[in-house]
């Protein structure tokens, strides 16, 4: 995980110019799947769901559902309908 706080200058030293009270979090893979996509996990494991998140918008498939990311507090309701 990485944590890159805001420059508002690009300028020397870039360190001076931080603002520390705001900043974005990114997380690495690390391998742990292998690289191994959300479809070959499927295909592999048969998951009752395969939901993926997204700045798309919303949208199913055969073996998918892509939901937007500001409807991500409603994923269980969408699942309950799928049952």
């Amino acid at each position: 995980m990485y944590n890159l706080h805001y420059v508002a200058k690009p300028d020397m030293p870039l360190m001076a110019y931080q603002e520390q009270s705001s900043f974005k979090i990114y997380m690495a893979d690390v391998g742990l799947l292998a690289a191994k996509s959300l479809k070959y996990y499927c295909e592999r494991y048969s998951p009752r769901y395969a939901v993926r998140t997204s700045m798309s918008d919303h949208r199913e498939e055969d073996w998918l559902i892509n939901v937007p990311l500001y409807s991500i507090g409603m994923i269980k309701e969408l699942l309950d309908g799928k049952d």
